[in-house]
């Protein structure tokens, strides 16, 4: 204003200055001034801050991203993160007493969260410190961002309020890209280009000049986002605008399209990339899936619902919240008395299985469901739905079998066998080799419980066989997983140690948890059985770390108990002069024993039933005697004192035994230490004496008898 603007171009060009411009969108709409002092001064360079660009040819743009901020609920170091740091400096500055006590962490972490990392929230928010704890603000964010609105007379008018900020910058944009930008609410944890020109009708164009002005966020090469708080503020113009069930529609037909298109490509060579686009949109599609549940939207369900299985079936760590899904449309759609069901609440019942550990969770409330679903097949006719049923509902049997039924283990096991026979043959008619393979994985698990080892092998090698010609690696894992076992059973120690780890190695490069954690336990039970207790203690320890982080309870069981006994027999050794180790290292009835450890408790009838293999497999008269002391278990369960002891006797006879680790088992010297308790010592010498002179083998097959179902 006090020189010509020649003038003032010419004592420019003369010298080296840099210009610092803060908040410039006042310039943005005279851009023409900015353009002509830098082609007058070639010396001249100008550092700018605004929420858009220039759009300038010599303009280079540097993207300031929100502040670190925790992303979960109670971080550890969580003053380390910038965001936090800015809280409580804020927050002192307003209450110079306040301090972020251990309680107050997830709270902090939380606030820095709802404002996504935003400076400006951040202070905003932490301005409230003077009269509310960092608790009451979390709660108050969760209900809007109202609260962010100070009186700090530093800040200018428009920023001194969240909503002032968003509604001055919400001004600026162009008629069709405050359309665009409100229907972009509707998404949950980023969204890809599609998905803006689906569902929010974007151009190219527009897709850009959001970007440009900084409210979208490209956050990778394929996805884009919202600030949380911008988004907040759309959602209200959405609803506003009356606009927000129709695009909730058009969200909700995408998604579910999206998984539903990507059903075959589950089973084959793309499943890595194709379940790493899934999990992207996780929070889309979950949402997407909720909504039309709420509507009662059967027809999106069902066209989607197999691809919703395959995936979760194959990513267990997110079978929790696919189980959720599936249950709470189970339960809204459920049918009322006499009314007949939605085919698709049968298929949904069908399809409520969640796995835990190898095997499924509430097996016998999963095949009360599985069979009705069955039931509703067979009346329509629909062959492919009746082939999935008899697989789900063999593998429910197995499952069940493994808690001991009421009716012999056996007896469920071939029951089960039968009903995965009948879904392999529907499923070779209608050539659908994805499930073949699973069918063949769980009939091979049918078979080896009942030690049909060879068939079972057979089996797995034909599930691993498809499963390689397709691609599908998370199924060849499985495959290796089991064909593990069976080489377990047969007494194949180099064998087993192969399968496993290549299992462990296809879970590893797929980054699928649940999986490592079931070959890194199979491995210390490889280690156990190999009399290798510093190993298999290391292993143990893994799986409980991995098991405790996925909140795997049953994982979590097993671990604690092969490093209780890893850890005693280690310190055994240490403590004795030598500890025996008997000279067959590895065979199938000591595999089958050291199965036992894990096996249900010792009164029920699956302890019974893998005491029945393990006396079934013992060969030796080493194996034989081996199986003893944990035959004498169920004989003291029942109140047979004496012929425990006896049995404890005969077993003692053999220096593998009475020098071995098996005399070392903490459960085998309680039952020593139990049985001397209950009875005399002149009751329990005598039994001891009696039991030493009697004859293995006739010893065994009474006891055959005894656990034979």
């Amino acid at each position: 204003g006090r020189l010509p603007q020649q003038q003032l171009l010419d004592y420019l060009a003369q010298k080296r200055l840099l210009l610092v411009l803060d908040n410039v969108e006042h310039l943005l709409d005279s851009v023409d001034l900015v353009d002509t002092l830098l082609q007058a001064a070639p010396h001249l360079r100008m550092l700018t801050t605004s929420r858009e660009r220039l759009h300038l040819s010599s303009e280079i743009v540097f993207t300031l991203d929100a502040m670190a901020f925790p992303t979960w609920e109670t971080p550890r170091e969580a003053l380390s993160y910038s965001a936090v740091q800015l809280f409580v400096e804020t927050a002192q500055r307003v209450r110079p007493a306040f301090t972020v006590d251990p309680t107050d962490v997830q709270y902090v972490a939380r606030i820095c969260r709802l404002v996504g990392g935003m400076p400006l929230g951040i202070i905003l928010a932490a301005a409230w410190s003077g009269v509310l704890s960092p608790q009451e603000i979390a709660a108050e964010l969760t209900q809007g961002f109202d609260l962010l609105d100070v009186e700090f007379h530093d800040l200018p008018p428009r920023q001194r309020s969240m909503r002032a900020v968003l509604a001055y910058s919400w001004q600026r944009l162009t008629p069709a890209e405050r359309a665009v930008l409100m229907r972009l609410a509707v998404f949950q944890g980023g969204f890809t280009r599609s998905a803006m020109e689906t569902v929010a009708g974007a151009s190219l164009r527009t897709i850009r000049q959001l970007v440009d002005k900084s409210f979208v966020q490209r956050t990778s090469a394929e996805r884009y986002d919202l600030h949380e708080l911008l988004r907040q503020y759309a959602a209200e113009q959405l609803h506003t605008a009356g606009q927000i069930q129709a695009v909730r529609e058009a969200h909700c037909r995408y998604y579910l399209d999206f998984v539903a298109q990507r059903e075959a490509a589950l089973a084959g060579a793309h499943q890595v990339a194709v379940l790493a686009e899934l999990s992207a949109d996780f929070e889309n599609i979950r949402a997407a899936g909720k909504g039309a549940v709420q509507k009662h939207n059967y027809t999106a369900i069902d066209q989607a619902l197999e691809g919703f299985f395959r995936w979760f079936w194959m990513v267990r760590s997110r079978q929790h919240e696919g189980q959720a899904l599936v249950r709470q449309a189970g339960e809204q759609w459920a049918p009322q008395p006499g009314q007949a069901p939605q085919p698709v609440w049968a298929r949904l019942m069908a399809r409520l299985m969640e796995q835990q550990g190898p095997w499924l969770a509430e097996p016998a409330a999963a095949r009360k469901r599985i069979e009705g679903a069955l039931a509703c097949a067979r009346r329509q006719n629909d062959r492919a739905e009746i082939a999935f049923c008899c697989w789900a509902l063999g593998l429910a049997m197995v499952s069940e079998a493994i808690e001991g039924p009421a009716e012999p283990i056996e007896l469920t096991l071939r029951r089960a066998a039968c009903r995965c026979i009948e879904s392999l043959r529907l499923y070779r008619t209608l050539d659908n080799r994805f499930y073949r393979a699973q069918v063949l994985e769980t009939l091979g698990h049918c078979y080896r419980q009942i030690l049909r080892l060879d068939r079972a092998m057979a089996h797995l090698q034909v599930s691993l066989v498809l499963r390689r010609k397709a691609g599908d690696q998370f199924g060849m894992a499985r495959s290796f997983r089991e064909l593990g076992f069976a080489a377990y059973g047969l007494g194949l120690g180099l064998e087993t140690e192969t399968a496993w780890q290549q299992a462990y190695e296809l879970q590893r490069s797929l980054g699928d948890q649940q999986g490592i954690v079931d070959s890194i336990f199979f491995l210390c039970l490889l280690a156990l059985t190999r009399d290798h207790w510093q190993t298999a203690r290391a292993l143990a320890e893994q799986t409980l770390a991995i098991a405790v982080n996925l909140n795997n309870a049953f994982y979590r069981r097993w671990a604690d108990r092969a490093i209780e006994l890893a850890t005693s027999m280690e310190q055994t050794i240490q403590t004795i002069d030598s500890v025996v180790s008997p000279s067959h290292a590895f065979t199938a009835g000591r595999a089958a024993l050291f199965y036992i450890l894990f096996a249900p408790p010792v009164a029920t009838r699956g302890y019974q039933y893998r005491l029945h293999q393990a006396l079934a497999l013992a060969v030796t008269d080493a194996d034989k005697a081996m199986c003893l002391p944990f035959a004498a278990f169920t004989l003291a369960a029942e109140g047979e004192l004496h012929q425990a002891v006896m049995l404890l006797g005969l077993a003692f006879r053999y220096p593998d035994i009475a020098e071995g680790w098996v005399s070392q088992l903490p459960e085998i010297v309680a039952l020593q230490q139990n049985l001397q308790t209950r009875l005399s010592p002149t009751d329990f010498s005598s039994a001891w004496g009696q039991g030493q002179q009697l004859e293995l083998s006739a010893t065994i097959v009474t006891l055959q008898s005894m656990v034979s179902e």
